[in-house]
Formats: C-alpha cells, sequence, structure tokens
C-alpha cells in the first residue's frame, strides 16, 4: 500500500470502526496490548505501519476475524502456479 492510498485510509477507517464498535478507548486498546496509547493513535492515523502480527493483535482484541481477505492470497503470492479448479475451490473461499 502506498501511503495515503484508498486501500491505507480503508484499513485505517476499519481499525477505528473496529475498536469503537468493541466500545473500547485508545487508551484501554493500549493497556490490553501493552503498549502506549500514542502506539494506538499512531497505529490509527497511519503515522506508524502494522506489521501482521500486531494487526492480528488488535484483530483478536475486537474480537474480528483474522483470516485473509478474498483473493489476498493470490496477490500476495502471484508466481504461485494454481490449477484452476484448485483456485476456484479454495483460494475463492477466502
Amino acid at each position: 500500500m502506498h501511503r495515503g492510498s484508498v486501500d491505507e485510509r480503508d484499513v485505517l477507517r476499519r481499525l477505528r470502526q473496529a475498536r469503537k464498535e468493541a466500545g473500547l478507548t485508545q487508551v484501554e486498546v493500549a493497556k490490553q496490548l501493552k503498549r502506549s496509547q500514542s502506539f494506538v493513535t499512531k497505529a490509527e492515523t497511519g503515522e506508524r505501519r502494522l506489521d501482521v502480527v500486531e494487526l492480528k493483535a488488535f484483530a483478536r482484541l475486537y474480537k474480528k476475524p483474522t483470516s485473509l481477505p478474498r483473493g489476498v492470497a493470490v496477490a500476495l503470492a502471484p508466481r504461485v502456479r494454481v490449477r484452476s479448479t484448485y483456485r476456484s475451490r479454495v483460494v475463492g473461499q477466502l
């Protein structure tokens, strides 16, 4: 994702929305993740990029699924050759 791209803004919006839906403040999230409140703020504003492990920690805390969205597996590994029947049955379920 490029900084400020539509995809990045969407992820950041969803991250904030998930926290609010969980009924948590940034301070409460920070305490549960054993991080600073500024870490949560920077993650939500895009000042700090999250790695997959950190993003999964947020998702677990917010009780959101941590599976990859549909098509991401193919996008992450475009050079992997997958038989079309396998792709339609397995990758299509992501």
